[in-house]
């Protein structure tokens, strides 16, 4: 059976949590689950796309992605209030922002995060990525150019294969960019490690927090 989930597209709706909430008990009721303690926050896991995460409020703005809330990461100021989110995680999506529409989200994380919740990002380090480029094009490995190319411009190896559409990446970045731009939106406590998702030559992650 499909599962449920919300779809929540309301222009202007900055009053919206209220309806989300009694929404979000619905949903949970109707796959026999408990709701989340208020108090406590909640988890969000942001551009999911396909990938489902247990534990989380799964949201997507894309109508076809498997997301219990169809939801711009831009405009979480419809749904959550003032330090109602414990956790914001974002794996492989920041890229697809620009860089101004990064910093309104990091702006509006900020916001919806609890004092000492997390903002973590995992997404290609653009010096990873043009260090690769860079070594493999000396010495003229084509599959390995080509995979520090896909790291900028987020291309499959079906799409080349099979000719095909894809959306590329908006932006990229450096881990100290990505922490100079969070820290100047407010965030504290901002640290470089290595992925935990996907591979540790090209990526990074990030974590930060709101201040306490």
């Amino acid at each position: 059976m499909k599962a449920a989930r919300i779809v929540l597209q309301i222009p202007g709706a900055r009053s919206a949590e209220r309806l989300f909430w009694r929404l979000w008990r619905a949903l949970r009721a109707a796959r026999g689950g408990g709701v989340p303690a208020r108090a406590g926050g909640l988890r969000l896991h942001v551009g999911c796309g396909n990938e489902r995460l247990e534990g989380y409020l799964n949201i997507d703005r894309d109508p076809s992605a498997r997301a219990d809330l169809i939801l711009d990461a831009r405009r979480l100021n419809r749904v959550f209030g003032t330090g109602s989110v414990s956790e914001i995680l974002m794996i492989h999506a920041l890229g697809y922002m620009s860089l101004w529409e990064a910093r309104l989200f990091f702006r509006e994380a900020l916001r919806v995060l609890r004092p000492g919740g997390r903002l973590i990002l995992e997404a290609p380090d653009l010096e990873k990525c043009a260090a690769r480029i860079l070594e493999a094009g000396q010495e003229q490995r084509e599959s390995d150019f080509l995979e520090g190319v896909r790291g900028l411009f987020a291309f499959g190896p079906e799409h080349v294969r099979e000719k095909s559409e894809y959306v590329p990446y908006a932006f990229a970045w450096a881990p100290w960019h990505l922490r100079r731009e969070l820290e100047s939106a407010g965030f504290t406590e901002v640290k470089i490690l290595p992925p935990r998702t996907h591979v540790s030559w090209r990526d990074m992650r990030v974590e930060a927090s709101r201040p306490t």
